[in-house]
Formats: structure tokens, sequence, C-alpha cells
């Protein structure tokens, strides 16, 4: 769900040099993806107590 966001932003915005260039945006719409993208960590994230990958080598 959340790659389908990030590829449809990338082509909203395809006339653009940098895709995700936000700089053109207004403020407060910046600001919510941002906490969108902060949510998204927190929410997503891995929690818990997981062995570090690389222990296993």
């Amino acid at each position: 769900m959340l790659c389908l966001f990030v590829v449809l932003f990338e082509w909203a915005q395809r006339t653009r040099q940098y895709a995700l260039d936000l700089d053109k945006l207004p403020i407060m719409v910046r600001w919510m993806i941002y906490y969108a993208a902060i949510l998204s960590i927190v929410v997503y994230g891995s929690v818990g107590e997981n062995e570090f990958i690389y222990f296993q080598f």
C-alpha cells in the first residue's frame, strides 16, 4: 500500500527534475507528507526483540 503511494506520488511529479522534490508544494502539504512518513515508520517498523540478521553468519 505504501509502495503504491510512493509510485503514484513520483508519477504525479514526473515533469520535475527530481521525482520527490517537495519544495514547490504548499508548506501544509509538505508537513503532512513528513508526518505521514514518520507515522508509517513508527506503525510498520519492526518492534520486539529480533536477533540481528548478521549474527547467523
